[in-house]
């Protein structure tokens, strides 16, 4: 039997080339797009086409592909999860299909290929750092707002761009089915009080959420890439979890005071009750933890729909920089509000230009998927193995789908990259 990968890509160029030559067939057949005659000195016969039809066969076989690019991540990334689930039934009596390696990287590719293809809204900001070297962590609220900053990056350990710093919304990061199946996998597996659901507790609950969760990170982690001007290698998920909040009316013990209980920045209470008007505080991702290089928020519910309250706010300073003498006092602030809506994403630079919060929730349930990224010096990538398929599928198995111990999931998020992507 043939590679299901090679099937999957046989599929799509059939049907790219069946659509591109039905269309032109009812090109030609309609208002003479195509045209025989005789033109030019001497009579002779010459052909031309009418432009404005070819672009109109383009433009629908550019839809088509955008479909069938859907369609082929969708049966690429349900073809791994089957035949996953199909090798826990199985005792796991044989190795894990060696196609599986292969389809996931099909569907990510797709994934990001498509979602090249969606709107996006692009904030280019200037970089800020603490100008003391070694100040400016675990800062949160009014001595944040304090700290004296300078243009550029601390970026510890790291391999980011000092220059490259800037927001960027997906309001269609994930299509609407996907998120609301994620969202109903999560609702399955998420019972309280495990509302801080990292990817390592998924791990050992539920192979599909596993896989989905997988997904989605490996896109942000591609569009941080690519929008950071970034060699995809040097970038690595440190952290990711699904927050879960739901409204209270009264008062509960041990909430944060900063929105790390909103989206998982610091540790504290998450996914209790959580009551109307508690806010979360302003924070910078970086500033929290210093291997936070890149951060990503994907939404699974909507403002307005599934909760009220519960805005996050980019917090910034209207002068560039900030103020370069370390008094907060007079200082200007402005906050751009970003309306939490199910599928939508955000993805910003995590150092001291990104400080953020959340508003409090009103009512309601808010479930976001916050990840982090660190990245490395691309020396250190160089060094990276590029086993065959076989080996990346028990890899793959004994890592992440079915892990043994928290030492297994570590390993699979340190070897991300060439996990899940050809070196």
């Amino acid at each position: 039997m043939g590679s299901l990968t090679t099937h999957f890509e046989a599929m799509e160029a059939d049907l790219e080339n069946a659509l591109r030559r039905s269309l032109q067939v009812t090109a030609s057949e309609g208002a003479a797009p195509i045209v025989h005659g005789a033109h030019g000195a001497g009579g002779g016969a010459s052909e031309y086409v009418d432009e404005a039809a070819d672009a109109a066969v383009d433009a629908a076989v550019t839809n088509a592909a955008q479909s069938i690019s859907d369609e082929r991540s969708a049966d690429a990334f349900e073809s791994a999860v089957l035949l996953c689930e199909a090798h826990e039934r199985s005792l796991r009596e044989t190795p894990l299909s060696s196609e599986v390696p292969a389809l996931l990287r099909s569907a990510f590719d797709a994934d990001f290929m498509h979602l090249g293809q969606r709107p996006k809204v692009v904030r280019n900001v200037s970089c800020a750092q603490p100008c003391d070297e070694g100040r400016g962590y675990h800062l949160y609220d009014d001595e944040l707002v304090a700290l004296a900053l300078k243009p550029g990056r601390v970026c510890e350990g790291g391999a980011c761009s000092s220059e490259t710093c800037a927001r960027v919304i997906f309001p269609a990061f994930a299509t609407p089915s996907e998120a609301r199946a994620f969202r109903a996998e999560l609702e399955e597996v998420m019972t309280p009080p495990l509302h801080h659901f990292e990817l390592a507790k998924c791990a050992f609950r539920s192979m599909r959420a596993t896989l989905m969760f997988v997904r989605l990170i490996e896109r942000l982690r591609r569009a941080v890439a690519y929008e950071y001007g970034l060699p995809l290698k040097v970038v690595s998920p440190v952290q990711a979890f699904a927050a879960c909040f739901v409204s209270a009316p009264e008062p509960a013990q041990d909430v944060a005071q900063d929105d790390a209980a909103q989206e998982g920045v610091v540790g504290g209470a998450q996914g209790v009750a959580v009551p109307a008007g508690v806010e979360g505080g302003l924070h910078a991702d970086e500033s929290s933890f210093a291997e936070y290089h890149y951060s990503g928020v994907v939404y699974l519910t909507s403002q307005g729909v599934d909760f009220e309250g519960g805005m996050f706010y980019f917090d910034d300073p209207v002068t560039p920089h900030g103020h370069s003498d370390g008094a907060g006092d007079g200082v200007q602030r402005v906050r751009s509000p970003l309306p939490p809506s199910t599928g939508a994403a955000v993805i910003f630079s995590s150092g001291w230009e990104s400080m953020h919060q959340v508003s409090p929730l009103v009512s309601g349930t808010r479930l976001a998927v916050p990840v982090f990224f660190t990245t490395r010096p691309e020396a250190e990538c160089d060094a990276d193995p590029s086993p065959g398929d076989a080996a990346l599928a028990e890899e793959l198995w004994s890592s992440i789908l079915q892990p043994k111990g928290g030492g297994d999931v570590v390993r699979f998020m340190r070897n991300w990259h060439w996990l899940l992507t050809v070196c």
